[in-house]
Formats: C-alpha cells, structure tokens, sequence
C-alpha cells in the first residue's frame, strides 16, 4: 500500500509513457509487488505469479529495457502491525500480538521460486536488507538504477526519483510515469513533507491522526519550510508558545489550520512516532552493482516451465527462444548455435527500425532492431538490400513495360473510335463539308418527288402551320451520314478513315 491517498494527490502530475522510452534504462523492479499482483488475480491457471514473471520480464527485454529485482529482506519492527493486520485479514483466527517480529515465510517461499525462474533468464536478483522499494528508492538515489517498478507509494519517502507503476503491455505497451522532481516544483512536495503527510494521514506503519483529511494535511504542510516539519510536530506537545494560543484563542487566520491539527494530534499519545521517521530517512548500505544480463538457459527454463507451469516442452521453447536470439545479437562475439540465416524483410509502423529475420533453429521467426543486426550480419544485410533493389527494379521494368502498352493503347484507341460519326467531324475541313451538303441538298431538290418529298418532311418535322416552319427544318431533311460516306469516298478524305477501311 504505503502511504494513504498518496497516489492520487500525486496522479495529476503523472505522464503516460510508453515502454520503448525505457529502452537502455536499467530499471529495478520490486518482485513483491509483482508477486501480489498476481496473488490477487482469480484464474485457473497454476502459479500465475511465474507466468506473469515469465512474460513481462521477457516483454521488458526484448523493448531493450534492463531489469533487475529487489528482493524483500527482514521487515521492520514498526511494520508487525501492518503485516499481522494482513494475515488476519486472510485468517479471522489469527490474533494481532503488538510489536511481535513478523517472518515473511510465504513470501519467502514465492521470492525463491521466481529467482530461480529468472536465473534462468539471465537475470540478476538483490537482497534487499529491508523492504525492497526502500533499496530501490537507495538504488534510485545513488543513480545505479535509472527508476523503479513498485505500487507502494512509500518509495518517494524513501528518496526515489522516478517511479513507473500501471503497466499495460499488449497492446498498447504503456506505463505512468511519476517524477519526483515534477512533483516538487508542480505540488511543493519534497521527501521531508511527504514523511510528515504519512505522519499525519498514515502509513504501513503508523494509523494517523484520526478525522485528519489529506487535503488539510497538504494545505498545512505547505506553510512550514521542510527542515521545522519534524521539529513542528514535536514542539505542538511541547511548546508552551503553542499552549499560549490554545488559552488565549486570539490566534490569526495563519494560525487556525495549524492549530485544529494540533488539537487532534496531541490527542494520540504516540504521535509523532520519530520510529517511522527513522525508518524512511535512513541510509541503507551501499552496494557496488553493475547491470548484466547472462546467457539464458534454455535447458533450465524448460524445466521449471513443465513442473510449474504445467507448459508443453514445445510451447516452453517457442516463448524461450526470442529470449536467447535477442541476447545473441547483443553478444555477438560469443560462439553461438543459434544464428540467422536471412532477413525476410522490414516491418511496417513503429518497427520499420527492425529487421524481420528467420533463424536457423525452432523456425523461429523474429523482429529484431537493425543495429543489432548489423553487428555480426552485415553480409545478411547487404544481400537482402541487393535484393530488395533487384525487386525494385523488376518491378519498376514491369511498370515500364505496362506504361508502354497503355501507351500504345492510348494512340490506336482514338482511330478506334472514327467508327463513330459525332467523333470524326474535327477531323475534316468544315469548308469541304459544307460545300458538300449544299451540293447534294441541290442534286436531291431536283430528283425528289415532290410528293414523296412533303410526306417525309410531314414525318420527320410534324405539322407545320408556316412556310418558314419548313424552311427552317430543311437541314433535317437529310442523312449526314451519307454525306460524309461521300467524303471518305474521294481522295481528298481523311487517311486515319481510309486507314480503318
């Protein structure tokens, strides 16, 4: 848990963040809190908290992200209370035995199971003397880690920087982000105040002050500077400055906040409890550590996939390999029986930096970045671009050839259409054709019958009350097309029409 209502003062202030920005960022991750994590979750399958363990450490990898695990260590004294309050949450027959040194055997248990699982990934463990967001949050400080995995909100009273909590992976591959820095400029919340805050709401180890709010709380500690908080706290019982207002009541507005707290604070007879003062503001060993990520054993992995997993060898191995193709193209100058024997292609979207590559075992299948790759495959490489250039050109051949065809389509297609009168007439001299038509309008006058004449020009023109009614319809007493025929008939005609002839 850590501090009461302490993630959502501070979640205003966190960012989203999406896993590839801790690619190369060595991150410690509190194991516990994985471990409860899947605790909680109701499902059928066996030991969740390994398959969880499996996937997300193996998610985290392969983004590029360096992992290392904080182990729980001896609980503080101060901490039995919390824990017990826990256990009989669990079993209503326990009985609460104050200030009794608590053992962690079932979480013991569980911590064991999953370091055994993630030696076999290659990954490195730290015993933590305590709790184990405290050394994170000392891991953190001293800038041998670069932020940490946790729920517990106590890792900034501990001194942590930057904390990741919410993960989702697929598909969005996302996690908030929380920096200590952000929330001392945006909020005015140092490390100091927020060991007061937990002092006066509470904590894993201490109550708080009973109908004391959060919101009253941070107004208040907003208005004394971080090195007179504790001293503050001490002298309310104390001080007789602060007995004088309490008999006086002539007290300013600054005062009245201030003064409400007292009064319900020196109500409890054990606040302020300087022991979990002591416990936050303390200095844990230090420790020389540098990030390594050994070979993974397959051989190791399997077996512990089949007993605790309840997994197929076959399925072990096809979630196992990725793991060690990655570490191999990380340590390339190690000999290694895995290898790529070509790339296949680029990814499209967010993996268009990779490379998409067959390997020569489990035919496996993997996305893996170009510059590791290019590390020990250069010659892969340089065949697969001669390729895709080869391609590049056939293709571009073919679209030459295609392009040449539409062309040759485009200049036969119009002759195509001289079939069509309406189409061919831009193609003539205008002069020549009407000077046709009013030759053969002539010719035509003169050998037709009269009255065939008028009973051709009654169907085709309708009724007519007027001479210029019929005189205005002579044009439409012919048949253009035989006009035309007559054109393409001389020599003088179109060669495109006599072409088509």
């Amino acid at each position: 848990m850590g501090v009461k209502e302490l993630w959502s003062i501070i979640s205003p202030i966190s960012e989203k963040k999406s896993l590839w920005e801790l690619e190369n960022k060595v991150i410690a991750i509190d194991l516990s809190a994985w471990i409860c994590d899947s605790q909680s979750l109701h499902t059928p399958q066996i030991n969740m908290y390994l398959r969880n363990l499996f996937f997300r450490s193996s998610y985290l990898l392969l983004l590029g992200v360096k992992p290392v695990f904080v182990l729980e260590g001896v609980a503080p004294t101060i901490k039995s209370n919390t824990i017990q309050q826990r256990l009989k949450n669990k079993n209503q027959k326990i009985n609460i035995v104050p200030e009794k040194k608590v053992s962690r055997s079932r979480l013991s248990s569980l911590q064991k199971q999953c370091v055994d699982l993630l030696s076999s990934l290659g990954l490195q463990c730290i015993q933590g003397p305590g709790e184990a967001e405290a050394y994170c949050a000392h891991l953190n400080r001293l800038g041998i880690v670069d932020g940490i995995i946790t729920q517990d909100s106590d890792v900034f009273l501990y001194g942590a920087r930057e904390v990741f909590r919410n993960f989702q992976m697929s598909p969005h591959y996302s996690c908030d982000s929380y920096s200590m820095e952000v929330i001392e400029t945006k909020l005015g919340l140092t490390r100091t105040k927020l060991v007061g805050y937990s002092l006066l709401v509470g904590s894993d180890y201490n109550n708080g002050i009973q109908n004391l709010g959060k919101q009253a709380a941070i107004k208040f500690l907003l208005t004394v500077p971080d090195d007179k908080i504790i001293q503050r706290f001490v002298e309310w019982r104390n001080d007789s400055f602060f007995k004088y207002f309490e008999e006086n009541k002539f007290i300013g507005s600054d005062f009245t906040l201030e003064m409400k707290i007292r009064e319900k604070c020196i109500q409890d007879g054990s606040f302020p409890d300087l022991e979990v003062v002591t416990e936050y503001m303390k200095e844990p060993p230090d420790i020389e550590f540098i990030y390594k990520w050994s070979k993974p054993d397959i051989g190791k992995f399997v077996g512990i996939a089949v007993k605790k997993l309840n997994w197929e060898e076959d399925y072990a191995i096809q979630k196992f390999v990725p793991l060690l193709a990655r570490w191999h193209l990380l340590n390339p100058s190690i000999e290694s029986d895995l290898k790529i024997t070509s790339i296949i292609g680029v990814p499209v979207g967010k993996n268009s930096f990779c490379y998409r590559v067959r390997w020569n075992m489990y035919d496996l299948v993997t996305i893996e970045p170009k510059t590791l790759v290019s590390k020990a495959y250069q010659e892969l490489i340089e065949e697969f671009e001669a390729s895709k250039k080869s391609k590049k050109t056939k293709k571009k051949n073919v679209n030459k050839n295609k392009d040449e065809k539409l062309l040759a389509l485009e200049v036969l297609e119009p002759a195509a259409k001289h079939n069509v009168i309406n189409d061919d007439v831009d193609e003539f001299d205008l002069s020549l054709v009407a000077e046709t038509i009013k030759d053969d309008k002539k010719r035509r006058r003169k050998h037709l019958d009269p009255k065939r004449y008028t009973e051709s020009q009654e169907f085709q023109a309708g009724p007519s009350t007027s001479s210029s009614a019929n005189n205005g319809n002579e044009d439409d007493e012919f048949n253009l097309s035989l006009i035309i025929q007559n054109i393409v008939a001389r020599p003088q005609s179109n060669p495109a029409l006599l072409h088509l002839s």
